[in-house]
């Protein structure tokens, strides 16, 4: 009894710098214990044949189902768990304890139900070849899932070659986002892309799962709008009626001509060019006008505006 509470004092002590436990990490521990953000739950038994925990910093949390009261192995098979999510979480990693040597092919999956018992269909999977290193964790690598509210998932694994794997006997077990339902085994290696699970074969094959309340789908970020320059309103040129329609700074029997080609439409005139052959400035351009400014030319009469130079310093429009 004393070492149990000698150990007690050193899991407490050390929680702070505690990450992960493992099967060979002989702590006795029966309740809850929160230190430096963390929280870890754990139970393990004094034969070491049963650990189970869960152990969160931030939104990040790693559950640990199953165990290692049932050692087992065998070729070209698969095994896994069934989760009933309740609260939405995102799966980051699968990791499971196996035992093997040599090189094989693992191959990992994720599969997604409306029910526990029916059927499941895989919206992950990831092979490799793995050089074991006799028993240990063996990971998935990043997944980003989400698991939804609700839903039903089998995390399994699969390997091509004879292996070791561990389970404990149970129907289900608590994990921070829901529940472990049932176990999930076939002798088949690579598992398809959908099955039907009807059964719990009574085995919490030792897996853990870790993942974080935060959400794969990444929020899009709106595209910065840039800011509307506001709407030059056009300016609109003056409408200069001086007969000067060569637009040359002075009047002559050039622009009196010009003027009677525009009446005649025998000369499409430019903005400026119309205005200044509109002598008498009645919007129109008429063989009077023309008639005016040769007058105009002449000294003996004038047009609407007078003669300015003024509205040559930008280049005339087309007038249309």
């Amino acid at each position: 009894m004393t070492n149990y509470i000698c150990l007690f004092l050193c899991f407490v002590l050390c929680l702070p710098v505690w990450t992960a436990v493992d099967a060979a990490n002989r702590v006795i521990v029966d309740g809850e214990q929160r230190s430096a953000g963390w929280l870890a739950r754990t139970i393990v038994t004094d034969d070491e044949s049963e650990i189970h925990f869960s152990v969160r910093e931030g939104d990040r949390v790693s559950d640990v189902v199953g165990g290692m009261e049932h050692p087992a192995s065998g070729t070209a098979k698969a095994k896994g768990n069934a989760y009933r999510i309740d609260t939405a979480v995102t799966l980051d990693t699968a990791e499971f304890y196996l035992d093997f040597s040599d090189t094989q092919t693992l191959q990992y999956y994720v599969y997604e139900s409306t029910v526990e018992f029916g059927t499941y269909n895989q919206i992950f999977t990831f092979s490799e070849s793995v050089s074991g290193i006799g028993a240990n964790w063996y990971s998935s690598g990043p997944i980003g899932i989400d698991l939804q509210a609700g839903m039903h998932y089998i995390v399994a694994v699969s390997w091509s070659g004879t292996t070791a794997y561990y389970y404990n006997s149970g129907d289900s077990q608590a994990t921070s986002f829901g529940a472990h339902v049932h176990g999930y085994a076939v002798g088949i290696h690579p598992l398809p892309a959908s099955f039907s699970s009807t059964s719990n074969d009574q085995a919490i094959y030792y897996q853990r799962i870790t993942t974080n309340t935060g959400s794969a789908t990444p929020t899009p970020v709106p595209t910065p709008t840039p800011p509307s320059s506001p709407t030059a309103t056009p300016t609109i040129p003056s409408c200069i009626h001086d007969g000067d329609v060569t637009l040359d700074g002075e009047i002559t029997a050039g622009d009196a001509q010009l003027a009677f080609l525009i009446a005649l439409g025998s000369y499409i005139p430019v903005f400026e060019e119309a205005c200044a052959a509109d002598c008498n400035g009645d919007s129109s351009v008429t063989a009077g006008d023309a008639q005016q400014i040769f007058l105009t030319a002449l000294g003996g009469a004038s047009c609407e505006d007078p003669i300015t130079m003024a509205r040559r310093s930008n280049p005339p429009g087309r007038y249309c």
